[in-house]
């Protein structure tokens, strides 16, 4: 039999393939048909069951354990909760005996705190033990379960015990302190300058400057510059002042007198003031200038009583013209030097009372290479910049809007590094050098009453200018005549818009608001214009204060910290460094106690015998806080940045000092003494430390716990440490031995 092909098989499912013809009915649609009411599902069907039967059921359910019971509630809970932990798997927590937070949210003492968090985008994360934001049953509750250490511990020791003064021994942290009025680049100058603050007479002066020339020559050699003293390397160095020159009773010095010696014959040479208002100049340099000598400038003066030699004010850019510059990378290492200065009196943030077009873009090039260097992994002051810089510009054409220069500049870091949106103008001199505009004649000088930098119309018209334009404006006034006029030009642009709070929104700001008539106090008060006052200028102008100024003008007009403080503004408190030392502690003494840095704040130029130094109008005392959130609350205020930094604070940028002794809001005069900086902090990031530098110490590790007592090693140093250090390092004013440390 044959085989025959296969017949394909077509699925029984498959219906038969029917051809439609005209007779072909429409296909039918099938539709479902509803389900009968009796066999729905009756939902009530339960709640009928017999009790019996709902027992019977229960029974045969498998049971839950605790976890599946509890899982729906940890689930809520987690997401409730984990937005506020996760910030803390890569947190830091430090702690120390205690932490001044100057937070308005923390002021008793039972609720003072010793611990604290940061981020690792150097924020405060949290004060305190607690995590922010979760209940006190939960947070135990996480400590419980191992949860309440998220994050690394610092290997902070909190010393205790007592000193042998009988004050508490330890580590205690104060906010980033802010100078609320400084000069960076002229402290890097003076840094790299003859030093001669305290000089007795011109012969000392002489004596520095033959020092110092001896001692850099030795290390550095002639160097690419040339000797010093050549006209392509000048020397410089300032702080002199005429008022403690002995026998010359105020009289400014001359340039004969200066080179007065075969060492320094024929050497270029300018020393500044230590107010920064009057330069000092060799023979040499004065052969630089046209002969004769032109008259004084508008806003200036050339000494020439009893000879030449003297430039102030606005007369001294005829000396700054012909004097070498400094390159970029001078102004960059000026710049480094002063804030690895500044970090070791615990100033984390400057506002900068005059910085250039060209400076500014200095500034610029050291955050960014300081970034730079961060993202390699360098810390603290191996980074570079390490301090904030609220900056205000200064046109290369003082008191004029440069427009051009300004908007090129104008602008801030994300970072909060440095800000540049304020300008410095200038309405008079300096008090010193009867450079301060008065309204009066001076009292122990006749025939002057000082000098405007700029007329009242013009700097009204440069204040519109500025103030269209967006920008905070600080007005240096120092004598009364100069504050009313700064205050008369501020008024200007406020009076049309005074509904709307002028003075909260733009805050311009009088630098210095040294002597201001009492109705313009009040008018200071009413306009919100913002005092920036430093304190040390007092107690340093206190020996001829009365006779420049006459009792009734000085008790009334000049110094008024308390004064302003009363009439609700917010006090800003500088050094204005470095005219004064950068020392903040130095400053809260001044502010506190009203009487020139003592003995014990290592400052031997004055009286050994403190009760024989009476306090300076005492009644303009301000008290520790006061003194505290001048330094840390109000300049931030005055930089914008009061939500950023000021406070230790959750969400605040992480700037802390540490100090070897207790001062907080209720703190005494007298437990300043001795109180030394022992670490700053800026952005997380430890800046400064001066145990691990003098091998004491050694930087900072992880661990896994807290860690709030000694180690033996620890308490062996403290009780050889002498509790009476001074709160910086003096000024050496030995003509043999030059330094400037800080």
């Amino acid at each position: 039999m044959e085989d025959q092909p296969p017949v394909p098989l077509k699925p029984e499912s498959e219906p038969p393939l029917v051809v439609p013809t005209d007779d072909t009915p429409p296909p039918q649609l099938s539709i479902p048909q509803p389900v009968p009411p009796t066999l729905q599902r009756n939902p009530s069907t339960h709640s009928r069951l017999s009790e019996e039967e709902r027992v019977r059921i229960a029974q045969t359910r498998p049971k839950q354990s605790i976890t599946q019971r509890l899982f729906p509630l940890a689930l809520l809970a987690s997401s409730l909760l984990l937005p506020q932990i996760l910030p803390y798997h890569r947190s830091t927590k430090y702690c120390y005996s205690g932490v001044t937070t100057l937070s308005d949210d923390i002021t008793s003492a039972a609720t003072k705190p010793h611990c604290f968090r940061v981020a690792p985008d150097g924020t405060f994360l949290g004060v305190g033990d607690a995590i922010p934001g979760i209940p006190g049953f939960l947070d135990t509750t996480l400590n419980l379960f191992g949860l309440g250490g998220l994050g690394t511990t610092a290997n902070v020791k909190s010393v205790g015990g007592e000193r042998s003064d009988g004050r508490k021994a330890g580590r205690w942290v104060l906010p980033g302190l802010h100078d609320g009025h400084g000069h960076i680049l002229m402290l890097g100058q003076a840094l790299n300058s003859v030093d001669l603050v305290g000089s007795k007479s011109v012969e000392e002066v002489r004596g520095r400057i033959k020092s110092w020339v001896r001692g850099r020559e030795y290390s550095e050699g002639t160097g690419a510059g040339g000797h010093w003293g050549s006209k392509e390397r000048w020397i410089r160095g300032g702080g002199w002042d005429q008022n403690t020159f002995t026998g010359a009773e105020g009289v400014m010095p001359t340039a004969e007198e200066l080179t007065n010696d075969l060492d320094l014959e024929g050497k270029y040479i300018m020393l500044s003031r230590i107010d920064v208002h009057c330069v000092w100049v060799s023979p040499a340099v004065l052969k630089l200038l046209p002969t004769p000598l032109p008259p004084s400038p508008p806003g200036g003066e050339i000494v020439t009583n009893p000879g030449p030699g003297v430039f102030c004010d606005n007369a001294m850019d005829m000396i700054l013209a012909v004097a070498p510059k400094f390159s970029k990378e001078e102004k960059k290492t000026m710049i480094r030097d002063a804030m690895t200065e500044l970090v070791k009196v615990g100033i984390t943030a400057v506002t900068d009372a005059s910085v250039l077009p060209d400076e500014a873009d200095v500034y610029r090039e050291i955050y960014n290479e300081d970034a730079i260097e961060r993202e390699k992994g360098k810390k603290g002051s191996e980074a570079g910049a390490v301090v904030r810089v609220n900056a205000m510009l200064e046109c290369y054409d003082r008191n004029t809007y440069c427009k051009d220069d300004a908007e090129k500049r104008k602008g801030k870091r994300d970072d909060g590094m440095f800000r540049l949106e304020g300008v410095k103008l200038f309405a008079d001199g300096a008090l010193g050098s009867w450079g301060a505009a008065m309204l009066e004649p001076y009292s122990d000088k006749l025939d002057t009453s000082g000098v405007m930098l700029i007329n009242e119309t013009s700097l009204t018209s440069v204040v519109k200018d500025w103030h269209a334009n967006n920008w905070q404006i600080h007005i240096h006034g120092i004598g009364d005549r100069a504050n009313r006029a700064a205050i008369d030009a501020l008024a200007s642009v406020y009076d049309p818009i005074l509904s709307t709070s002028p003075g909260k929104i733009h805050r311009h700001r009088i630098e210095h608001a040294q002597i201001v008539y009492p109705e313009d106090q009040l008018r200071m008060a009413n306009y919100a214009i913002i005092p920036s006052i430093q304190p040390t200028h007092a107690t340093s102008d206190s020996p001829y204060a009365l006779s420049r100024l006459g009792a009734e003008r000085l008790q009334s007009s000049a110094y008024r910290m308390q004064t302003f403080t009363k009439l609700g503004l917010p006090l800003i408190l500088g050094s204005d460094f470095p005219v004064e030392r950068p020392s903040v502690l130095e400053g809260i003494w001044a502010a506190v106690t009203r009487t020139p840095a003592s003995p014990t704040l290592n400052r031997p130029e004055y009286a050994e015998d403190e009760k024989e130094v009476k306090p300076f109008f005492p009644e303009e005392a301000l008290t520790v806080k006061q003194a505290l959130r001048g330094f840390t609350v109000a300049p931030a205020y005055g930089a914008f940045w009061e939500d950023k930094m000021g406070r230790v604070q959750r969400g605040m940028w992480a700037d802390w000092v540490v100090v070897d002794g207790e001062i907080d809001e209720d703190s005494k005069a007298g437990e300043l003494r001795g109180v030394q900086v022992v670490e700053t902090w800026v952005a997380g990031r430890r800046v400064y430390c001066r145990d691990c530098e003098s091998g004491k110490g050694k930087e900072e590790t992880d661990s896994d716990s807290d860690s709030d007592s000694d180690s033996e090693g620890e308490e062996e140093e403290k009780k050889k440490e002498n509790v009476d250090q001074p709160v910086g390092e003096g000024w050496v004013n030995d003509a043999t031995e030059d330094r400037f440390d800080l």
